[in-house]
């Protein structure tokens, strides 16, 4: 097998430095390791790695096996477990798709092994892609102190044939990231409601806005960012996209009427995306 470049996330540093080790050991090149899921997901998109080794029991606010559905699903890179536990092999599993797991402490030949598995069924499933030609739903991408907008966009939107989702439709008991991943690889249309409070946000900066950008970039999603309240688009990575209403006439600044005009602008907007699709 030819070198690699390998994204280690797991968060018992020795352990990542035994794995870093053999990994080098093995020819492939390891890159900085990852300790939790959020820097995990971050460095992946950023770097684009070869493979992602991924401890299944990640510690944070993004499990292990969140990670790995965000990684092999949006980023579509290839995945590989490594856990403690043998039983994790048939437990966790992702997507419908059980990834080759390594048990520790990680023996060369079964490193080697699941790499190879990890790269020949991502193959195998990148030819089942979620594409832009079979994504269809519309995600509402924003900051909780700017939900009023939220709810003001929602009843120009219930009349589509289409899934809208935003963060209001998780039940109490559901995995909250599952449910974002989910609709995440779904999309065709992202509204970004933009904001300070929105370019502020950790986990629209780190993980909704990342996947967002790459399937904009490769598989034909759309993004429309509405300006909501002042702050610096212009320095934003949304700033490439153009913008639903000026930059500098921010939603809140603006009397209902104007705002009513945007979000029925909005609504056609994506009703002829769809229908193009």
């Amino acid at each position: 097998m030819s070198s690699l470049r390998v994204l280690i996330v797991e968060d018992i540093v020795i352990e990542a430095m035994d794995l870093a080790n053999l990994l080098r050991e093995m020819g492939h090149v390891p890159l900085e390791q990852k300790q939790t899921g959020i820097e995990g997901f971050e460095c992946a998109a950023s770097e684009k790695p070869d493979v992602v080794l991924v401890d299944v029991r990640l510690d944070g606010d993004m499990s292990g096996t969140e990670l790995a559905r965000l990684i092999s699903g949006v980023l579509a890179i290839p995945v590989v477990y490594v856990t403690s536990y043998p039983d994790d092999v048939a437990k966790y599993h992702t997507n419908n798709t059980t990834f080759p797991c390594v048990v520790k402490p990680p023996e060369r030949a079964d490193v080697a092994k699941c790499i190879k598995e990890a790269i020949e069924a991502h193959e195998g499933r990148c030819s089942a892609r979620v594409t832009g030609d079979s994504r269809s739903g519309v995600f509402i991408c924003y900051a909780h102190e700017n939900k009023a907008f939220l709810d003001e966009l929602s009843p120009h939107l219930q009349p589509m044939e289409v899934v809208v989702w935003s963060d209001e439709v998780i039940k109490p008991g559901q995995q909250w990231h599952n449910e974002i991943v989910a609709a995440l690889e779904n999309t065709k249309v992202a509204v970004a409601l933009v904001s300070a409070f929105f370019l502020a946000s950790k986990f629209i900066s780190e993980v909704e806005l990342p996947t967002l950008l790459q399937a904009a970039e490769h598989d034909g999603a759309v993004i429309l960012p509405v300006v909501v309240d002042p702050c610096d688009f212009e320095a934003s990575k949304l700033s490439q996209f153009q913008c639903v209403n000026h930059p500098d006439a921010a939603l809140s600044l603006k009397r209902r009427p104007y705002r009513q005009t945007v979000w029925v602008n909005l609504a056609k907007r994506i009703k002829e995306i769809q229908e193009m699709a």
